[in-house]
This record gives C-alpha cells, structure tokens and sequence, in this order.
C-alpha cells in the first residue's frame, strides 16, 4: 500500500493562478493510496459551491464520516459487506 499522506485545513488554489479558491476540511490530493486511487476530500457542513468546485477539480467527495468510511472499507481495504 503506497504512502497516506493527507491534510487538515488543506488550502485549495486555483492551478492557474495559484489564488486560494477553498478550505478543504480534510484532504488527500494525491489519493489515500498515493497515486493509485483519486484525490479525496472530506467536507464538512461546506456550501454546495464548495462541493461542486471540489468535485469538479478531480476529488471524490464525502459529506460525512460515515460515508467516508465506507468508501476506504469498501474501495481501499476491499472489506467485504
């Protein structure tokens, strides 16, 4: 399993212009498993334009702990339902 690198408050910029866009509550840009799984970011009571500019810069997004729980057991440790 690669490297689980990941960042509270993780300060998302616009890639042209390097201007701060958002706040991600908890993030993993290069994925939970280090350039093999996409860019997570878990957001907390966030405005829905928050939601959308995440999603559409590439991140899987979730609203709640448990939703993103069952996405790590489901997608990255393959536990069985």
């Amino acid at each position: 399993m690669g490297k689980q690198t990941f960042i509270l408050a993780y300060d998302f910029a616009d890639p042209a212009t390097g201007e701060q866009r958002a706040v991600f509550d908890l993030a993993w840009p290069a994925g939970i498993q280090e350039e093999l799984s996409q860019p997570v970011a878990v957001l907390l009571n966030e405005e829905p334009a928050t939601l959308a500019l995440a999603s559409a810069a590439g991140f899987r997004c979730f609203t709640s702990p448990s939703a993103f729980r069952a996405y790590v057991e489901r997608e990255i440790l393959a536990v069985p339902a």
